[in-house]
Parts: structure tokens; C-alpha cells; sequence
């Protein structure tokens, strides 16, 4: 991977831990607070809800205490007299008071005149709850009195839970206009907690809420919610969905046992505005992550991977022209510009140690052609060996003569075992040409080049890289199929491409490139291994008329 890549995958792997850190923070750590925002409003509401009951108790506990505190009820509670209940207990006076309930009793609990009244339909009623004859001296709504408190703070009022509507009550004892007594008897007020007067509250307070009664006929999630709520988590949260919040809480009875649950419906205004941080917070991250990312690849393309690309060109360049004569000359004085004066350096070196061993090989040569003078007919001798030798002399690979002895012999080895023989028959492509520009040296060195990369191809022990003549060379593939001997092939081709040895005037690219036919047969009886090379000769003759630098292969029958 080049390091540019690497570069890029680095940062990009710093950025995306520090966007799952940073969006983890914000989840964990940041979005909870506005959980518990939104459960505070919430709580706020519902107690805007509560208070607003607790404020309608209390006035009707003021108004409780005008009629109960008052001359004529003190006095009408002994003498019952007509007049007081044609002037004050009309339905008007439950009209304009928005009394559902008047009951007055005396202090052993007798009824001494009562009513109850639908103030839409302006029709009586009866509840149970109040029967007309008497109430117990033990009833909730005589609880108020006590010796330890004055006479005018005596009372009771709160919720009282009827079979019909949950009822708001108050109850205080008949006293004197002064708040004397003794006490002569009880005035009880009662307001309907119907939905026509929750409507109401909800104008006042612009809370949506609910009442729920808490009662054996109330359905199985109330009274699950009911279960739950204790003195120390009085709130019950549900959060049907991502756009309302549902909170409950419990309002007791003047018993101070739970008569009803209260309920309001939250919209989720602020989780969302949480999420919408939370996401806006991440996208301009991922923005600045990548303008950062941008930046800090422009500057290291400027300041270090183009310099050390250049500085591998010209590697690269050297290795494969051996001119050592080029210098780089970066003018830097930090580490790249230290590193490429060293490479100068070591260049320079290897140019003297280069011409040097150029000194020494004429001497050398001119030795040689001393030792051929002395040693004439020896030399010819060993020139004859040469030739018969196993070995190419140029490229120290199998020559022809070894070829055509180890195609032979394969032929028959592979005619008995019934098994693929394949050749592959290669040529360089213009290296006449190559002679002319560079003359015969680098030509030489150009076969040698080229013939290690054909045998380090040829893996297999039993596999024959050699020179076949000139420029041509050919690869013999015992026990190998067409598709092999394709694979070989190709890893001959690419490995040539990869050594980049300079070819400036070749029509196909400024390197040394290969053509190559192939044939693959199993040996028999009717046929000859000469069938086999005339079959590679001739894929390598389509290969070079195809435009060279290619692969081609024939069978038997074309």
C-alpha cells in the first residue's frame, strides 16, 4: 500500500474514533440532561394540574366558611325556619356559587336540610353517598373539629369520591358571624369534578389533563400505576412514543387515601431539540473532520509524499537505466532534504566504484586476450566445449542443444504417462533495435536479465528455462495443461514489466517488453515433439503480429 494510502486510512481512523467518542459523550452524558428537563416540565405541568384542584378546594372551603360563620345558619340550625332556605338555599345560590352540594347537619350528624343539584340540567339528584336522613359521628366530614385548633380554623375539605363523580368538599362546623360557638351543627359544600369543570381548569392552568378514579372498577393499568406511585417516587413517567410523554400522579381523598389519578400529556419538544443538537453537534464535526482531512493531505502531498515520490522516481530510475551520473540536488534542510544529499552521496560513490571496476575489467580484458594469444588452440578447444555444453554462455540458462534433448526426452516420459507437455516459446520485442540504441552490452545484459526472470519463473524442479536462439527463448512445462502453462506465461510477461529495463524507442512503451507463444499436447505414438515447438512458433508469430507484448496459444487442430 502506497504510504499516501495509508496516511489517509490513519486519519480517517482518528476521525471516525473521535466521532463515535464524541457522539458517545453526547448520548451518555449530554442527551440525559435533556431527559431530565423534559421530566421537570413535565412534573411542572402535572403540578400546575394538582395545584390548580388544591386552589378550587380552598376557594370552596372560603366560600364553606361565609355560610357556615354566619348569624342566620347559626340560628336557622334551631329554628329551621322557612325564610333562611327561600332566601339563601335556592337553586340561584347553587348557580351562582357553582355549588353542586349544600347538606347542612347537626352535631349528631341528623340531616337537617339538604340538596343536590346537576347545575347543567338543573335537575336534583341523589347520591348515595349522602343519604337524607343522617350520617355517622364518626363520617370523614366531621373530622375537622378538635379541642387544639380555633374554632374558625376548623375543617375539612378536600376530594371525596362518589360513585358518580369524583366531588370536591368542604366542611366546616355552624358558628356565629365571630367565629363563636358552641357549635351548633356542620355546612357541607361540594363541587362536581365532572368533565365540564375539568375543562375549565384546563383554561386556567393550559394543562391537558386527565382524572383517572382509583376504584375496583378502574381498569388494570390504572391501578398498576396506582401500585406504584409511593411517598418517595409519587410520579409515574410513559413515554408512548417519541412525540408525547405521559406523567401520573396520585390525589388523595379527605381520608388521605389515593381517590384519583391525575394525568398529563407532555409533547417531547425537548428530547427532539436534544436529538437535533446531538445530530447537527455530529454533522459539523464530520464536516470539520473532513476539511481537516483535506487540509492536512494537501500539506503532506506538498511537504512530504511528493518529495519522497520523486526521491523513489529517481531511485527507480537509476536501477533501471545503471546511469549513476543524475543527481537529485533537493535543496531542504530538513530530513527528506538530508536523506536525498546521502542517496546523492551514495550515488556519487557507486559512480567511482563503477568506473573503477570498468578500469580493472580492461585490464582484465586485455589479460584475457594475452591468455587467448598464448593458449590459441586450447582456447579453441574449450570454444568447441562451449558450444557443446548444456549452457548458454550469455545468459548461463539451458541452450538449444539442451532443449532439444530435454523436449525429447519429456515427449517419451509423458507418452507413457498419458500427461500434458506444454512450451512456451518467447521473444523480445525489438531488441534489434535495442542493440542499435544501446549496443550490444546492455543487449547482453538485457538477456541475462531476461532469461533469470523466464528460469525464476520456471518453478517446478522438473520445468526448463533456455535459450532457443538470439533473442528467442523457450520454456518447456512437463505435466502441465494449457491453463498453467497460461499462468506461467503471464508471470513471465508481468515479472519482464516489472524490471522496466529502458527502451525508449519501442512503439509499445519505453521498457522491454515480451511476446510469447504457447502450445500444450500429450504426447503420442502418431505425433512428434516437433509438432509441439512448431505450435509455439507459430502463437508466437500471432503474438507479434497482434501488436506484440501479448499471449497467444494453438491447439492441434488449428
Amino acid at each position: 500500500m502506497k504510504l499516501k494510502y495509508k496516511i489517509v486510512l490513519i486519519l480517517m481512523s482518528v476521525f471516525t474514533l473521535y466521532g463515535a467518542v464524541d457522539y458517545a459523550v453526547q448520548y451518555f452524558i449530554i442527551f440525559p440532561s435533556f431527559l431530565k428537563l423534559e421530566a421537570h416540565e413535565a412534573r411542572q405541568n402535572l403540578e400546575r394540574a394538582v395545584e390548580a384542584i388544591k386552589t378550587e378546594v380552598h376557594h370552596l372551603d372560603t366560600i364553606c366558611h361565609d355560610w357556615a360563620a354566619w348569624d342566620n345558619s347559626y340560628s336557622f340550625v334551631l329554628s329551621q325556619n322557612d325564610e333562611y332556605i327561600e332566601s339563601n338555599l335556592l337553586l340561584s345560590s347553587f348557580i351562582n356559587n357553582n355549588i353542586n352540594i349544600i347538606y347542612i347537619y347537626d352535631t349528631e350528624g341528623r340531616l337537617i336540610w339538604g340538596e343536590i343539584y346537576d347545575l347543567k340540567s338543573k335537575e336534583k339528584i341523589l347520591l348515595k353517598e349522602f343519604p337524607k336522613d343522617m350520617l355517622p359521628k364518626d363520617h370523614p366530614f366531621f373530622s375537622g373539629c378538635s379541642n387544639n385548633i380555633p374554632l374558625s380554623e376548623m375543617s375539612v375539605s378536600g376530594i371525596f369520591m362518589t360513585a358518580r363523580y369524583p366531588v370536591l368538599i368542604s366542611s366546616r362546623p355552624i358558628l356565629t358571624s365571630n367565629n363563636e360557638g358552641p357549635i351548633r351543627g356542620y355546612f357541607v359544600m361540594g363541587r362536581f369534578l365532572n368533565q365540564d369543570f375539568i375543562k375549565t381548569l384546563i383554561n386556567q392552568t393550559r394543562v391537558n389533563f386527565q382524572i383517572f378514579p382509583i376504584s375496583d372498577a378502574a381498569s388494570e393499568s390504572i391501578r398498576n400505576i396506582s401500585n406504584r406511585l409511593t411517598a418517595e417516587s409519587p410520579y409515574h413517567f410513559e413515554r408512548k412514543n417519541n412525540n408525547f410523554l405521559q406523567i401520573y400522579t396520585s390525589y388523595p381523598d379527605i381520608s388521605a387515601n389515593p381517590a384519583f389519578l391525575i394525568m398529563t400529556t407532555v409533547p417531547r419538544d425537548i428530547v427532539r431539540s436534544g436529538f437535533n443538537t446531538i445530530r447537527y453537534a455530529l454533522f459539523s464535526m464530520m464536516a470539520a473532520g473532513v476539511i481537516v482531512l483535506l487540509v492536512m493531505l494537501l500539506l503532506l502531498e506538498r511537504i512530504v509524499l511528493k518529495p519522497l515520490t520523486h526521491l523513489t522516481d529517481h531511485a527507480l530510475t537509476i536501477r533501471n537505466t545503471a546511469n549513476f551520473s543524475v543527481r537529485l540536488s533537493m535543496r531542504r534542510n530538513d530530513e527528506i532534504g538530508t536523506l536525498a544529499k546521502e542517496f546523492d552521496n551514495m550515488v556519487a560513490k557507486i559512480e567511482e566504484q563503477t568506473a573503477e571496476l570498468e578500469v580493472i575489467n580492461e585490464k582484465l580484458r586485455h589479460d584475457i586476450v594475452k591468455r587467448i594469444q598464448v593458449e590459441g588452440d586450447l582456447q579453441k578447444a574449450n570454444q568447441e566445449l562451449q558450444r557443446l555444453a548444456h549452457l548458454d554462455g550469455l545468459t548461463l540458462i539451458a541452450n538449444r542443444r539442451c532443449f532439444d534433448e530435454s523436449l525429447k526426452k519429456e515427449w517419451h516420459r509423458l507418452m507413457r504417462e498419458n500427461a500434458p507437455l506444454s512450451l512456451i516459446m518467447c521473444d523480445i520485442d525489438f531488441f534489434k533495435l535495442y542493440n542499435d540504441t544501446y549496443g550490444h552490452l546492455f543487449g547482453d545484459d538485457c538477456l541475462r536479465a531476461v532469461a533469470r526472470s523466464i528460469s525464476r519463473n520456471a518453478k517446478r524442479a522438473g520445468d526448463l528455462a533456455a535459450r532457443y536462439g538470439g533473442e528467442e527463448f523457450a520454456v518447456i512445462l512437463p505435466n502441465t495443461g494449457l491453463e498453467g502453462a497460461i499462468c506461467v506465461a503471464e508471470s513471465i510477461r508481468t515479472d519482464i514489466e516489472h524490471l522496466r529495463i529502458r527502451h525508449e524507442h519501442s512503439s509499445l512503451q519505453p521498457y522491454i517488453t515480451l511476446s510469447m507463444g504457447i502450445s500444450s499436447l500429450i504426447p503420442t505414438q502418431v505425433l512428434s515433439f516437433k509438432r509441439l515447438v512448431d505450435l509455439a512458433d507459430k502463437a508466437l508469430y500471432l503474438s507479434k503480429k497482434r501488436g506484440r507484448n501479448r499471449i497467444n496459444f494453438l491447439n492441434l487442430d488449428e
